[in-house]
C-alpha cells in the first residue's frame, strides 16, 4: 500500500480529502459488513461512533458494547458518561459490561496466557476489551466490530502532537507497530472467543485514502484526526459527537487503575512487576 501511496498525488485540498476519505469508508463498510447480526466495541469516541451511526444508517442488525471497571473509589469512568451520552444522541441501546475489581486478576491472568506477552499497555488494553466481546459470544454473535485503524491513518494520540511529520509516523506505526500492537491484540480476542473482527478503518482503501492526504491537514484548530472527523460530519453524524476528544480506552474506562490499585493491593511497587507475576 505503501509504493501504491508514493506513486500517487498528495491529497492537498481539504475538500477533497474529506471527499475522498468519505467514499473510501463507504466502500469499506458496504464490502466487508455481514448480513447476521454483529457487536460494536463502543467507546464513544468518534471512531466507534461513526461505525454505530452509519450501521443504523443501512438498517444492520448491531448491538453496542462498552466494558468498564466499576469501583466506587475511581468514580465514573469517562467511557462511561461519554458513550452513554453518544448512544441517547444516535438512538441506539447500549449494553454495559461492568467489571468487578476482584474480578479483574482472573481476566488479567487469562489474557497474559493467551495474549502471550506481558507488558503493561498490551495487557490493559485486552482486559479492557475482554469482557465486552465476551459478552458479545455470550449472545451467540459471531462478529465484532471496532473503529482500531484510525489512529494511525489519520494521526490521532499524544504521540503525533511531538512530530514534525504525521505521515512518516503514521507509516512507521502502520509498518512497524500495527502487528504487535493493533492486530496481535484483535487475534487474541478472536481465536479465544472465536469470533471474527470487523475493521473497516484497517481496510486497503481507508489507508491508501488517508495516507495520501498532507501531514498538515490531519492536526488542525488544535484536532487531531481533523480530516477524518469532517468526513464524519459529512456523512451525517451529528455535529456534537464529531469533536469529541479522545482518551485511550484502558484509561477511560478505568481498568488502568484497576490494575493500579491491584499492583498495590498484592505489595508491588510497579505495575510491570505484578503483571510479570502473573505470567
Amino acid at each position: 500500500v505503501k509504493k501504491q501511496v508514493e506513486s500517487l498525488s498528495q491529497i492537498k485540498s481539504e475538500k477533497e480529502a474529506v471527499e475522498k476519505t468519505c467514499s473510501a469508508i463507504i466502500s469499506a463498510f458496504e464490502t466487508r459488513i455481514p448480513k447476521k447480526k454483529f457487536g460494536i466495541l463502543f467507546s464513544g469516541g468518534v471512531d466507534s461512533v461513526l461505525l454505530a451511526w452509519l450501521v443504523k444508517k443501512y438498517n444492520l442488525n448491531f448491538e453496542c458494547y462498552l466494558s468498564v471497571l466499576n469501583y466506587d473509589g475511581f468514580g465514573i469512568p469517562h467511557d462511561l458518561e461519554r458513550a452513554q451520552t453518544a448512544a441517547k444522541i444516535l438512538g441506539i441501546d447500549l449494553k454495559i459490561i461492568e467489571t468487578k475489581l476482584e474480578n479483574l486478576e482472573n481476566i488479567l491472568k487469562l489474557v497474559i496466557s493467551n495474549l502471550k506477552r506481558d507488558d503493561v499497555v498490551s495487557v490493559e488494553v485486552v482486559a479492557t476489551l475482554w469482557p465486552a466481546v465476551e459478552a458479545i459470544k455470550k449472545d451467540n454473535l459471531k462478529y465484532f466490530m471496532s473503529g482500531t485503524g484510525v489512529e494511525q491513518v489519520h494521526a490521532g494520540g499524544d504521540r503525533y502532537w511531538h512530530t514534525n511529520n504525521v505521515n512518516e509516523l503514521g507509516w512507521d506505526r502502520l509498518i512497524n507497530h500495527a502487528w504487535e500492537s493493533d492486530i496481535t491484540r484483535y487475534h487474541t480476542l478472536e481465536k479465544f472467543f472465536k469470533l471474527k473482527i470487523l475493521a473497516p478503518f484497517y481496510a486497503e482503501e481507508c489507508i491508501q485514502t488517508g495516507m495520501s492526504i498532507a501531514p498538515e491537514l490531519k492536526i488542525k484548530n488544535e484536532h487531531q484526526k481533523y480530516i477524518f472527523r469532517l468526513a464524519a460530519k459529512k456523512l451525517g453524524l451529528p455535529e456534537e459527537l464529531v469533536w469529541l476528544r479522545p482518551r485511550p480506552a484502558q484509561y477511560a474506562s478505568k481498568f488502568d487503575r484497576g490494575v493500579e490499585k491491584l499492583t498495590k493491593q498484592k505489595g508491588f511497587k510497579y505495575k510491570s512487576k505484578y503483571i510479570s507475576s502473573l505470567s
